[in-house]
């Protein structure tokens, strides 16, 4: 996706832990003259330098996000949509999903100052498309989604490892040595012996919506009384 301090440090993380990140891509679009999908190195450049000024990456670190040969750059015009749609349903057919939400508290003023966790629809992509979740987002997260009712599947993700690290830097450092425990295991096997949970996320998802649409609509039709 578009590039963000959160997607650098988790290719970063992708690196030192030795997990294929040879399908990694940043996309941004470009408007007119160029048009459609492309990277935008120079931003990416720009933003390994706000990382080594502000400490989240080493010298050291800095070396390798620039000089290998990655991200993958794609690009190709916008008027083909087909190509962009395959890469997105290529990404559902992953047992696990990944996820690193927009807000993380890396960036200062993501964590409220009313102690709200907040959280954007990638949250419940894992979840519609049948897959186990991995989320890195605000610290507090994972436990307002079994509060909701989610499966999180704790019993073959050992979200513990990391999820009370108030760190987000240091969290996102677990996840991925989590993550890559995970990738030694059969994922598939136990998302297919787990058919009955997955689908139960799935429609909570919908459940969730609908009940949210009522209470907005209620809301709505009290205030114009």
């Amino acid at each position: 996706g578009s590039i963000r301090i959160q997607r650098i440090l988790f290719l970063l993380e992708l690196i030192k832990n030795n997990i294929d990140y040879s399908k990694t891509s940043f996309l941004f679009y470009r408007s007119a003259p160029t048009g459609g999908y492309q990277f935008d190195r120079t931003l990416y450049e720009t933003m390994l330098s706000n990382l080594l000024q502000d400490n989240y990456i080493t010298e050291s670190d800095y070396i390798v996000l620039k000089t290998e040969p990655l991200p993958k750059i794609v690009d190709y015009d916008s008027s083909e949509p087909i190509t962009i749609k395959n890469t997105i349903d290529n990404s559902y057919d992953s047992p696990l999903n990944f996820v690193t939400e927009n807000v993380t508290g890396l960036m200062k003023g993501d964590d409220s100052e009313y102690g709200l966790i907040t959280f954007s629809e990638k949250t419940l992509k894992p979840f519609l498309a049948h897959q186990l979740p991995m989320i890195f987002g605000l610290y507090g997260l994972n436990g307002v989604l079994r509060d909701l009712g989610f499966d999180l599947f704790d019993d073959f993700v050992n979200h513990a490892s990391y999820e009370n690290i108030k760190n987000p830097h240091q969290r996102l450092k677990e996840m991925c040595k989590e993550l890559k425990r995970l990738l030694e295991l059969d994922i598939l096997e136990f998302r297919n012996n787990n058919l009955n949970r997955i689908m139960k996320n799935a429609l909570l998802v919908h459940t969730l919506s609908n009940r949210g649409f009522d209470i907005l609509n209620n809301f709505y039709k009290t205030t114009l009384l």
